[in-house]
């Protein structure tokens, strides 16, 4: 709190988290929305640091459950809450509502805002409670001396209770240009999938000549991209890699996917392993996937800073 400057001086902070603290019981399942409500109470400190500081003291009590609870919040786009709570945030924080529009924000920009609204049960129609949740993430490296980006990995990282259901069968991670990072357990192949596939190779070598299996894994994985995770059909992405995986003669692999003049292009890394568990645990250890990692975390900065600008200018 110190370092968000909430509060009047040392002595204070100390007293209202003494007295804040003393009320509050951390096996509620709530425990941290108690805690904002104790900070916040009267004579306490302003809405924003006291959740960044509810949140840290959160993770520092109890970082795997709050890591679960942040995994169980990575819900597919077509989950009502994430719509309405991305569409209020996009109100009450405009600049990144036009940033969104227009697919120049960071993925995990907009998962930690969606994960805190669940995390703190926040009602999405309110202006003033979204205005809350974006500055909070705008003020974690303040408050909590890490990045947006560092933080979801290291929730995403935690796995050691989630077991990878019996009919997953692969793991492919989708590097999106400089925007984002997602996972995605595959289900065995079915004919039906294979059979689609092989029309789609003999249709593709038709135009552009006859290919290796490598070559054509990427030209699928690269369609499969732009047709299926593009269009936010993430089961039908899943189903259709598996025989792609199958080509290739790995199970667990890594696309790194960008636009380009015809369509999308994609290079393919293998995850040095066939078990879908351990791949989620290897892959953010990966040269390519750290350094996209780390060319996110810069780009999302020069972008927040020509907001910063822009309002500046405005």
């Amino acid at each position: 709190m110190g370092r968000m400057k909430a509060g009047k001086n040392v002595q204070f902070r100390q007293a209202l988290i003494r007295q804040a603290v003393a009320g509050v019981d951390t096996e509620d399942r709530y425990w941290m929305e108690t805690l904002v409500a104790r900070l916040t109470g009267e004579k306490g400190i302003q809405t924003i640091p006291a959740h960044v500081a509810a949140l840290a003291a959160g993770w520092e009590e109890a970082e795997i459950e709050i890591a679960r609870i942040v995994r169980r919040s990575n819900t597919p786009d077509e989950d009502p809450y994430k719509r309405l709570a991305i569409d209020g945030l996009s109100k009450a924080a405009p600049e990144f509502g036009r940033r969104v529009a227009k697919g120049e924000i960071d993925t995990d920009e907009i998962f930690l805002r969606v994960v805190l609204a669940h995390l703190f049960r926040r009602d999405p129609a309110s202006a003033f409670q979204m205005y809350t949740i974006d500055g909070a993430v705008r003020a974690l490296a303040r408050g909590m001396q890490t990045t947006v980006q560092s933080f979801v990995s290291s929730c995403l990282g935690h796995y050691e209770d989630d077991e990878v259901p019996k009919d997953m069968w692969g793991y492919v991670v989708v590097l999106h240009d400089m925007v984002g990072r997602s996972g995605y357990l595959i289900p065995r192949g079915t004919d039906l999938m294979k059979e689609k596939l092989a029309r789609t190779r003999k249709e593709l070598e038709v135009i552009i000549g006859e290919v290796d299996d490598i070559t054509f894994a990427n030209h699928a994985t690269a369609a499969y991209v732009e047709s299926y995770v593009r269009n936010k059909k993430f089961g039908s992405f899943a189903k259709a890699m598996a025989p792609v995986l199958d080509l290739i003669g790995h199970r667990c692999i890594v696309a790194y996917s960008r636009p380009g003049g015809q369509g999308f292009h994609t290079v393919i890394r293998v995850i040095p392993t066939d078990d879908p568990y351990e791949a989620r645990k290897i892959v953010g250890g990966m040269v390519e996937v750290a350094l996209h990692d780390q060319f996110r975390e810069i780009s999302e900065m020069v972008r927040q800073a020509q907001d910063r600008d822009d309002l500046h200018n405005y």
